[in-house]
């Protein structure tokens, strides 16, 4: 026998189950699973969160590059280089992220 707070009592009142070890193991198990899963599912969406700000950051950076004259020197187009590098990575990453929200 096994003290187990009562889910489904109003009063959070505590009583004696009659339910062996595996049971209430498997249980409290499937439990902590189904609590880490959305756990994993918000850090998933966060991540795709990360991505799309990414993509959006680096197109900004890179039109900004093309568009302004005094932006026009080698060490800038070496920045809009790494830039639309990390575009695509974002890209790469929005699109991974969200295959395992599916």
């Amino acid at each position: 026998m096994y003290w187990q707070k009562d889910k489904e009592m109003s009063n959070g009142s505590t009583t004696l189950m009659s339910t062996s070890w595996a049971q209430n193991f498997t249980a409290v198990h499937r439990y902590e699973l189904q609590e880490s899963a959305s756990y994993i599912t918000g850090f998933v969406y966060a991540w795709i969160l990360g991505g799309i700000v990414n993509v959006v950051v680096n197109v900004v950076v890179v039109l900004a590059i093309r568009r302004s004259a005094t932006l026009d020197k080698p060490a800038h187009k070496v920045m809009a280089s790494l830039a639309v590098a990390d575009f695509l990575m974002g890209i790469l990453q929005v699109f991974v992220s969200s295959s395992f929200t599916a």
